[in-house]
């Protein structure tokens, strides 16, 4: 292990000969100054070397130049901080862990069991494609294969709104709302609902906490859509078009899935 002040009056007294770059480990540079020897350039590093190394701080010396003493200085200290007991210690604490990350690994999740509605999926796909016909379909199999959900029988009203078709509209929006429909501010804000909101049914259908009277009966299935909501449709597509909503291929492809059906 090298020593601060020996290395440092060695730079001082025989830095010209390279004296403390051998000492130091560095036999490169101490060649180097003897090289030069016949110069006065070693005298004056081996002065500034001199003075650099004794101003050093104990830690910064050793960092330097004794890192591989260091070292070995810590690695027992390492090993002999730990205790037997402690290590006994440690090794019954993964022990007594190790069956309990087991059995946790073994438990299901519960997002696994959360059951999906293929039907409210594809869906909601074609509802935001403008396939309304299509939409109410898939939603009406959603129902089948999931009893009664509240954000199926939601979109189900927004769907039928958007065709005028107030009757449906009215019954599964009120059967949205007693299944579990919690935000009621919906029924209000929502624009696919703006056809709902206009009818002279509103009001009173707001009144009784948007339901419909026990009376009322679901109305009966229609298959299509007659040729009067195919050509609102067809103008509402046409005023898409014409703000810029719809491009000329979306408004074509639109229209052949309306005339198709």
């Amino acid at each position: 292990m090298k020593d601060k002040t020996t290395a440092g009056l060695l730079a001082i007294f025989g830095g010209w000969l390279g004296l403390h770059r051998f000492y130091l480990g560095q036999p490169v540079l101490g060649i180097l100054y003897l090289v030069l020897a016949a110069t006065f350039i070693p005298i004056l590093l081996g002065i500034v070397d001199g003075i650099s190394i004794l101003a050093m701080t104990e830690d910064n010396f050793d960092r330097r130049y004794n890192r591989s003493a260091r070292e070995r200085r810590r690695q027992p200290q390492r090993r002999s901080n730990r205790s037997p007991q402690r290590s006994g210690r440690a090794d019954q604490r993964r022990q007594a862990a190790a069956p309990v990350r087991s059995t946790r690994s073994k438990q299901p999740s519960r997002r696994t069991t959360t059951r999906k509605n293929p039907f409210y999926d594809t869906g909601m796909k074609k509802y935001e494609e403008y396939d309304m016909q299509g939409a109410i379909e898939d939603f009406e199999k959603a129902l089948e294969i999931g009893g009664s959900d509240p954000r199926v029988h939601f979109r189900l009203a927004c769907a039928y709104s958007l065709i005028e078709n107030k009757d449906k509209g009215f019954y599964h929006l009120s059967r949205s709302v007693e299944t579990g429909l919690k935000n009621l501010d919906k029924i209000q804000s929502t624009d696919e609902l703006a056809y709902l909101r206009i009818q002279d049914e509103y009001e009173d259908f707001k009144k009784n906490n948007f339901r419909l009277s026990p009376t009322v009966q679901a109305p009966p299935q229609v298959e299509g859509l007659d040729e009067d909501i195919l050509l609102r449709q067809l103008n509402k597509l046409k005023d898409l078009r014409e703000k810029g909503i719809l491009s000329e291929a979306e408004f074509a492809q639109e229209k052949r899935k309306l005339i198709r059906r």
